[in-house]
């Protein structure tokens, strides 16, 4: 009875050991054994795969310990150190680099490209926002448009001239196109147009010139060659302009809200013509950095009549601006594609927006240096060792002739997770040394040290 009792638990042990998977030692091409196959096509993975797989069964304890892991799961964390390795070293290039890749192209790949360091296309990009609201360049039209002014009539709502409309992308529904006032062409006559005239107090005036050089009555002939400093005509120009300012009317403007209010009163009709912006289309500028003729068009201006209510101040109120104003026909309408945008306004899907779509890729294993390779090996080994532990975890023990033996999977686990944060530490850590912060304090403190060097030099005196 004893005899089949030995037997049937030798069979057990035996169908046991034949269940079991281990590393046989043997090895293979990796192509086609890794789960993404991000690297079948990369010659130097293909030949490094199977001897990292070897090294890391021997440095698990192979062959004097059984490995419970295969050539498909050695490849797979192989795989996955390269691709921890490249995941790190791109976030860190996309810190430095972002700022000056937001609205490039995303179809260059950025793998191992050099930067340039100074962020020139994102200034000259912000500078064409600077330069559209001053009226110096930029990527939004000033366009002009005219205002018939009339006698006695002081104020003009220069919304009020414009009627055309768009459809909201969001909600679907008729707006109005607003404008922003850039520019008001209504200005007094220049100061220097009489700096000669004889009925201003501080004109120059062949008599007064005389008078400040106590030359009176003497002939204006000897005037004539006389040279005098810019300083002169610049003082006189300022006085001449504190006296048009303090003794008259003011001459000028202001304009809130886009209601135009003229000083002083009118008082004869004229046309006064502005610059302005539509304010949808500066916004769409402020998203793309720049206007696309098909996301923005609109029919051009017209002008309407500007209705005198006072003697003193005309405003049209917005209910005279709707599509249904009896006095005018509304020049926006739903069968008139030309009014609306073709597609909503949205963020361009080719350019950098943020950290989400930066172009760059993971790292080929044959351009990565010894030095990655190095700490690619390492983190690879604390893959295998997590992924080991988790299979010997399932068993805390396993039969063996005569007794039983402990497994050691929670051990390795917790060692693996250990190195594995230690190593992404430092790799963090030496790429921030390389960071251009850092890189330019390093800079700043040997030139700093070189100049303390040069001081201790001592100087040639040259004797002639």
């Amino acid at each position: 009875m004893s005899e089949d009792n030995t037997n049937n638990e030798q069979q057990s042990n035996n169908q046991y050991e034949l269940e079991r998977v281990r590393w046989e030692g043997v090895l293979s091409s990796p192509i086609g054994k890794t789960p993404f196959g991000f690297f079948d096509q990369d010659a130097t993975f293909i030949d490094f795969a199977p001897k990292a797989a070897d090294w890391a069964a021997k440095r698990l304890g192979y062959p004097i310990v059984d490995v419970e892991m295969i050539d498909v799961q050695f490849y797979a964390c192989f795989e996955e150190s390269v691709t921890e390795y490249s995941s790190q070293v791109n976030q860190f290039s996309i810190k430095q680099n972002l700022y000056s890749l937001k609205g490039t192209s995303t179809s260059v790949n950025l793998t191992t490209s050099v930067m340039q360091t100074q962020p020139l296309p994102f200034y000259l990009k912000l500078s064409e926002a600077y330069g559209a609201e001053v009226g110096a360049g930029g990527n939004v039209d000033w366009r002009k448009a005219s205002l018939k002014v009339k006698s006695g009539v002081q104020t003009y709502d220069l919304q009020g001239l414009f009627n055309q409309y768009y459809i909201d992308p969001k909600t679907g529904e008729k707006k109005l196109e607003k404008i922003e006032v850039k520019r008001i062409w209504h200005h007094p006559p220049p100061a220097l147009n009489k700096i000669y005239d004889p009925m201003s107090n501080s004109g120059m005036s062949h008599s007064n010139l005389l008078n400040e050089f106590n030359w009176s009555g003497m002939s204006p002939m000897g005037t004539q060659f006389l040279l005098r400093p810019v300083n002169e005509d610049l003082m006189r120009l300022q006085a001449i302009e504190f006296n048009e300012q303090v003794r008259r009317s003011a001459y000028g403007f202001e304009v809130i809200n886009n209601k135009l209010t003229i000083l002083p009163v009118p008082q004869k009709d004229f046309t006064l013509w502005f610059d302005f912006v539509y304010k949808r289309e500066r916004d769409i500028a402020a998203v793309q950095g720049y206007v696309d003729a098909d996301e923005f068009n609109t029919m051009p201006k017209t002008q309407t009549q500007v209705s005198e209510e006072t003697t003193q101040q005309v405003v049209m109120n917005e209910s005279s601006q709707g599509i249904n104003d009896g006095t005018q026909k509304a020049i926006a309408s739903d069968e008139d594609e030309n009014v609306y945008p073709k597609r909503p306004l949205e963020q361009s899907g080719d350019s950098v927006t943020d950290v989400s779509n930066v172009p760059y890729q993971f790292h080929t294993f044959g351009t990565i240096n010894d030095v990655g390779k190095r700490w690619i090996m390492k983190y690879y080994l604390a893959l295998c060792k997590e992924l080991l532990g988790s299979v010997r975890a399932k068993y805390q023990s396993i039969p063996i002739p005569g007794g039983e033996t402990s497994l050691d999977g929670d051990a390795l686990r917790g060692e693996a997770q250990q190195e594995k944060e230690q190593l992404i530490t430092e790799l963090r850590e030496d790429l921030e040394v390389t960071s251009r912060s850092t890189t330019s304090e390093q800079l700043n403190q040997v030139a700093d040290n070189l100049q303390e060097n040069l001081r201790k030099v001592p100087n040639f005196l040259y004797i002639g």
